[in-house]
């Protein structure tokens, strides 16, 4: 199985586009996984989510590091910052058949470009 590379930038829309929580209950109220899509691919996208979320923790980390790091200093944090969105990480989970997503009908806006990337 080959590794998803993704952008850190891109961390949080996929997260958005696979799964939003409802902030007072923390069940999931939108994104692919409350679709009418098939449970196989349902259950993709779950494993999917949970190797983003362990990334996109690990990259709220290091935007605090950078942060105290940088202290006052708003051109230096912006440089580190704007090097940190750029870096790419991988993870090694299985992609989901783009075609089960294509025709979603839904009245959410996803950005099919992004899910292109973990898909095959």
């Amino acid at each position: 199985m080959e590794p998803i590379k993704i952008k850190k930038a891109e961390l949080a829309p996929l997260l958005i586009n696979i799964a939003s929580l409802n902030p007072e209950t923390g069940e999931i109220e939108k994104g692919l996984l409350v679709e009418e899509i098939t449970l196989g691919t349902k259950r993709i996208l779950g494993k999917i989510r949970k190797a983003l979320i362990v990334e996109y923790q690990e990259f709220e980390n290091q935007i605090k590091e950078v942060k105290k790091e940088c202290g006052e200093d708003k051109e230096k944090l912006q440089k580190e910052l704007e090097e940190l969105y750029k870096e790419e990480v991988e993870i090694t989970v299985p992609r989901f058949k783009f075609e089960m997503i294509e025709n979603v009908s839904s009245e959410q806006m996803y950005d099919f470009d992004l899910l292109e990337k973990i898909a095959e």
